[in-house]
């Protein structure tokens, strides 16, 4: 309703710049939200079948709780609230394995929880090593949870407040599927919260291994991008996404060349000696993205491809790679993250 009925409202005649700003809001708010649901009833569904499988590798769980952080920061500060952080191992010895993927999506699931429930207070997120686990827990100062709910929360499409006047939205799919994603990877999750006071949710995983990793992180304060001697192939069949993708690449200078298909593709390769990246979606008619990357890698192996896919199965970046992709971006697709990859593929 947000989307189409502000949609519709943006074709009025003699709007102000602040209605149609206000009205653009609105849609984008809404199409994270539509986002939100749809990709909890993916998951859900794709674990009630069990389609659900783990894809283990080394994660540093400081970088990753500090992402987290800086990606709901923006929301915790909206409500007054403070999002901290306790880190308890030195950025050097914080690397264990695990499937980064999903740890992210359960810490993320709370973390968007807490902010949701909670409003002029704190949220806290860290963990402690505890002999042969860890222990990952999120705490708020939000209005808490009664006692009697505290099982009745991690059920599927459940929330404690199931009224048609309730306060807050939501599917009620998030924490059922943080609790799945919390067995699978071999750990359990609970909460202990009082009505009033707040809640902490508390999941351990079993410590498979811990490295020391020294990181060199550079970090330019300012990127820039300025890709005017390259070739960029976009292999995309939708015309929406084709122009955003292009409207992106424009302002650096990029030559820019289009496929339709992945059988396009190829023969654009075959033909056109020049092209220095390829950004390739993978659900294409005729030949889909993988088959053409292939077919494209056995042709001229050092063309660089970035993979531009919807993120809907796990395991979907390890196919990517597998069949000869260098690089993987989950739509929807934003310009820094879009620029950033490109740029590290061209410039040397």
């Amino acid at each position: 309703n947000g989307i189409l009925g502000f949609t519709s409202l943006l074709k009025e005649p003699g709007l102000t710049g602040a209605e149609q700003q206000s009205y653009i809001d609105i849609i984008q708010k809404s199409g994270d939200r539509m986002l939100n649901t749809v990709n909890d009833i993916i998951e859900i569904s794709k674990i009630e079948t069990g389609q659900v499988s783990i894809v283990q590798s080394s994660v540093n769980i400081n970088s990753l709780l500090r992402s987290i952080q800086s990606l709901f920061l923006h929301n915790a500060t909206n409500k007054n609230n403070k999002l901290l952080l306790n880190l308890s191992l030195h950025d050097n010895l914080c690397v264990f394995e695990t499937d980064e993927i999903k740890l992210n999506q359960i810490l993320a699931n709370l973390v968007s929880n807490a902010i949701k429930f909670t409003d002029n207070g704190e949220i806290e997120m860290g963990y402690y090593v505890k002999d042969s686990h860890i222990e990952f827990y999120v705490k708020d100062t939000g209005i808490g949870i009664a006692q009697e709910n505290h099982q009745t929360i991690f059920e599927r499409f459940r929330q404690v407040d199931m009224s048609e006047s309730r306060n807050y939205g939501g599917t009620g799919l998030g924490l059922a599927i943080s609790k799945a994603f919390v067995e699978l990877l071999g750990g359990k999750i609970l909460v202990d919260s009082e009505v009033g006071v707040g809640s902490t949710f508390r999941f351990t995983l079993p410590i498979i291994s811990v490295q020391q990793v020294v990181e060199n992180v550079e970090v330019d304060e300012q990127e820039s991008y300025n890709f005017s001697n390259y070739t960029i192939l976009v292999a995309e069949d939708e015309d929406a996404n084709y122009v955003y993708l292009s409207e992106l690449l424009a302002e650096t200078g990029a030559t820019i060349l289009r496929a339709n298909d992945g059988a396009m593709a190829v023969e654009q390769v075959r033909m056109n000696p020049n092209i220095d990246l390829i950004l390739m979606d993978i659900k294409m008619p005729v030949m889909n993205g993988l088959e053409a990357t292939t077919v494209i890698k056995n042709m001229r192996s050092e063309i660089p491809i970035v993979a531009l896919t919807a993120y809907a199965m796990s395991g979907d970046k390890e196919k990517c790679i597998a069949a000869g992709c260098n690089g993987y971006i989950s739509k929807p697709l934003f310009g820094d993250e879009l620029l950033r990859e490109v740029k590290f593929y061209l410039v040397k």
